[in-house]
């Protein structure tokens, strides 16, 4: 599982970059594609400090960050001889899936992610994202705590997200707070997933012709369109664009079984929604490799006991 925008921050995977020749090496390759289009490295940027809490929301960084980390990650797991069953993106993640599913070049993935960021930079109006612990139909309950803002993501059956202008966002923390309901302020710079991004519509579908796109090798499953046969060329528009539905998509894998379900994404995130998303008596586990409280190499090791074992 590979986990979108708002995961990030300094330092990510920090033991991994000092330890593993791999995981470091496929850091390096990325950034040796994306340092010519951005005149700055994107590895040093993720490095320059290892405090954790210091602000890392600018676009034209983090995107990219977010596909090299995960990207690097699986690259190792690989030289591991670890291959998934199938991959699952989240927002952002999911260009990091179609790379790893083998439907599209790594380099290509990041001119991309490079070029998107870039076009959010220049044509959309600062914007905010908004965690909400609390059943989504809460937007139907308190409307007048979510004017302005448009339904982004529902994770869980108490978390969704919700995004639109930083005015808008502010608002509705001060109101849900007054109600009880607690919010978090997602690490983000603009409001994706809502209509805010609609001035890049146009140069996106433009870029997204420039790109092939091949048929998928691993199972592709899309945290908002669910699986995924052939990849469409305006799949990483729609994706990123659209609300995303992980409750449903996961409620949609439990019907066909058990799964092992590993989040490769800088936070653990991913598998907190997979967590209070499992029925009761689901026989499915789940691990994160990598977290903001470190100790990558550890939790690879679990993972990697419990496959061979």
């Amino acid at each position: 599982m590979f986990s979108g925008q708002g995961a990030q921050y300094h330092s990510m995977a920090e033991e991994l970059y000092r330890t593993q020749p791999v995981f470091r090496s496929a850091l390096e390759r990325g950034d040796a594609v994306v340092r010519p289009l951005i005149n700055a490295s994107v590895v040093e940027e993720i490095y320059r400090t290892r405090d954790r809490a210091l602000p890392f929301r600018r676009t034209l960084f983090t995107h990219p960050a977010i596909l090299l980390i995960e990207w690097a990650l699986a690259e190792y797991l690989g030289s591991l001889h670890q291959r998934p069953d199938a991959v699952l993106g989240y927002s952002l993640g999911e260009l990091t899936s179609l790379v790893v599913s083998g439907s599209l070049s790594i380099e290509d993935a990041l001119v991309l992610v490079v070029k998107k960021a870039e076009l959010v930079e220049y044509l959309v109006a600062p914007g905010g994202m908004l965690a909400v612990l609390d059943a989504p139909d809460l937007m139907d309950r308190q409307p007048q705590c979510f004017r302005g803002l448009e339904l982004a993501a529902v994770n869980f059956r108490n978390n969704f997200v919700v995004a639109g202008p930083s005015e808008a966002i502010q608002s509705a923390q001060t109101q849900l707070k007054a109600l009880g309901v607690v919010n978090v302020a997602l690490p983000v710079s603009h409001s994706f997933h809502s209509k805010e991004m609609k001035p890049i519509d146009v140069p996106m579908r433009h870029l997204l012709d420039q790109i092939v796109f091949r048929s998928p090798k691993i199972p592709v499953i899309s945290a908002t369109l669910g699986r995924v046969t052939e990849v469409a060329k305006d799949h990483f528009y729609r994706v990123t664009r659209e609300p995303v539905r992980f409750a449903r998509v996961l409620e949609d894998l439990e019907a066909e079984g058990s799964w092992l379900y590993v989040d490769l994404g800088p936070s653990g995130s991913m598998v907190t929604a997979v967590k209070y998303n499992l029925p009761p008596g689901s026989r499915s586990e789940f691990l994160a490799l990598v977290t903001p409280f470190g100790q990558e190499q550890k939790n690879i090791d679990r993972y990697l006991d419990r496959v061979r074992h």
